[in-house]
């Protein structure tokens, strides 16, 4: 059995499990349900992928900020390198081609990863928030890769 990491909210985990269960039932939908499903479902996974992958960078904003609260080093390239997953996001909303809207999905979050394995070997976040990230994040491009082959299978 998963057991919930030290110092982990408890809030934290139930959240985030919500979250990964939208992206799920999202992939499901598009490759199981009916046209009209999946084309709903469709819509808001890329919106709901957008508005979480902002949120994931902002995340990493802040912990630059906090750490340089406590006196801890960022690098010039910090802050700017952060934009990325939000851009990809923004670019996914803004594209027409419904392939490509999955694909910049898909690689904000593997983005956001490196930098959540950049903050957590530079001691900016928790401890346990590189596990939660690293969860989170596979089944999040689990769930873009179904939709991706649902979409693609639908589009021919």
């Amino acid at each position: 059995m998963l057991k919930k990491p030290e110092g982990m909210p408890l809030s934290v985990v139930i959240l985030s499990a919500l979250g990964l269960l939208v992206f799920l039932f999202l992939a499901l939908s598009i490759s199981l349900g009916s046209r009209v499903l999946a084309v709903n479902a469709y819509l808001h996974l890329i919106q709901f992928g957008a508005l979480i992958l902002t949120f994931v960078a902002a995340i990493q904003w802040g912990f630059g900020l906090t750490a340089a609260a406590r006196q801890i080093s960022t690098p010039t390239w910090w802050f700017p390198t952060t934009l990325l997953p939000m851009i990809l996001a923004w670019l996914a909303l803004a594209i027409p081609d419904p392939i490509w809207k999955i694909l910049l999905l898909a690689t904000g979050f593997a983005t956001a990863f490196l930098l959540d394995t950049t903050s957590h070997s530079r001691g900016y976040s928790p401890p346990w928030y590189k596990g939660l990230r690293k969860f989170l994040t596979l089944g999040v491009l689990a769930s873009l890769m179904v939709a991706l082959f649902a979409t693609q299978a639908s589009l021919t």
